[in-house]
């Protein structure tokens, strides 16, 4: 199939922090730099397998050595490759016609004594541009001030809106507000917080003895009742954890877990009231933070929720409760706009690799520790043919694409 030359077809791939599932989506792009339409074509989330569910449980318990990192290196980069290959074999999409893949890995993280942030991220992509023959972009970790995780301007294409600014409120392992003004700008901002849902993951898969992964819509937690004695844990674990995401920020909820369900005998707290507390003091946490980002800005004119704690309606509860002097537009699933809740950083990786390769830096502005606004990623070629297109682009040769797709 030819395609117009100023519409590209790339594929998004992001890998749950859990380790569980991989989502891919095949997203339609049409314009240039921020100035873009999207059209999600395709989306899919793939189950991982067992040995890579295994390494993020044992990651969680930090139980890993050396050489099993760098054997599920490759691991996670196959099952990337796979899942883009399912994708576009689902949307009957030709790989050799994709203008690229982009690609939100999972990463170990660490931070040094005097408080640097350390990534390392998993899976291969010089593997997937192996298997797929297609330009992959990856490396895409964004270091964000704030120690948040969703990247804020591969956003602004997807929910910004002429009438007003969107506020993203997306409810995962971390919450973070993302404020989307009309026009692109330093005030597009990024806030987040933890525990987020981390803990409350956490205390139900100790509490449950693995039986049960989370607090579904919410059921456990509002039939307890809030513990001071707990929510003081809890939130000295909250100051300790803000900059964390990821792999850290579950290791650290897992022990804290541990160590609040070992003390309920002690101390005759229910499991329910655990993991009310918990619930609590995340959602007491976020709205101080949504305050301070809202602070001096344009109210939002509406409210885009995101993550698998959008379908916790005790925590939309909470949050609606705490919120309702800052936040009275109207609240609504990204679903509403036309982006699945579990594909959205695939679809945000895919923009991503379309910024890189327009030139446009991930972040309008430096951030402490640089110099200068940078492309966020790095890039592993694929077939020759293939690359070429992509050279063709970044040079803005129209003509020698179009005779790339006669």
């Amino acid at each position: 199939m030819v395609q117009e030359p100023c519409t590209r077809r790339v594929i998004g791939l992001a890998m749950a922090s859990t380790g569980h599932a991989i989502k891919a989506a095949l997203v339609e792009v049409a314009g240039q730099a921020l100035d873009l339409s999207l059209r999600v074509c395709h989306s899919q989330v793939f189950p991982c397998p067992t040995d890579i569910r295994q390494f993020f449980h044992d990651a969680r318990q930090q139980m890993l050595a050396t050489q099993r990192v760098a054997i599920v290196h490759r691991a996670i980069g196959q099952a990337l490759a796979d899942a883009a290959c399912q994708i576009a074999d689902q949307a009957s999409q030709s790989l050799h016609d994709l203008f690229c893949i982009g690609c939100l890995q999972p990463y170990l993280d660490a931070e040094t004594e005097d408080g640097t942030q350390c990534h390392l991220a998993l899976g291969d992509p010089g593997l997937i541009a192996e298997q797929t023959g297609t330009a992959v972009v990856a490396d895409l970790i964004v270091h964000d001030p704030h120690g948040g995780y969703m990247p804020v301007l591969a956003l602004w294409p997807l929910f910004h809106a002429a009438e007003g600014p969107t506020l993203l409120l997306h409810l995962g392992t971390a919450f973070q507000a993302v404020y989307i003004p009309p026009e692109p700008g330093p005030d597009a901002l990024g806030a987040v917080t933890s525990p987020g849902m981390a803990l409350v993951d956490a205390l139900v898969r100790t509490l449950s003895g693995g039986r049960e992964e989370c607090d579904a819509g919410g059921r456990f937690a509002v039939q307890g009742r809030y513990v001071p004695d707990v929510a003081e844990q809890i939130r000295s674990y909250a100051v300790s954890s803000t900059r964390m995401a990821g792999l850290a920020l579950s290791a650290a909820a897992e022990r804290l877990a541990k160590h609040l369900t070992a003390q309920t005998q002690l101390h005759a707290w229910q499991a329910h009231d655990l993991l009310c507390t918990a619930t609590h003091c995340a959602v007491e946490r976020f709205a101080d933070k949504l305050r301070e980002l809202l602070a001096g800005r344009q109210p939002p004119a509406r409210v885009v929720l995101s993550g698998g704690g959008m379908r916790n309606g005790f925590v939309l509860r909470l949050l609606q409760n705490r919120l309702r002097d800052c936040l009275d537009g109207p609240w609504m699933p990204c679903t509403a706009l036309g982006v699945g809740t579990d594909v959205l950083r695939s679809v945000c990786a895919g923009i991503l690799a379309v910024l890189f390769l327009d030139g446009v830096p991930a972040h309008l502005h430096p951030q402490p520790g640089c110099r200068f606004p940078r492309l966020l990623g790095c890039i592993w070629p694929g077939s020759p043919q293939q690359w070429v297109r992509c050279l063709a682009w970044m040079n803005g040769d129209l003509e020698a694409l179009e005779a790339l797709d006669e």
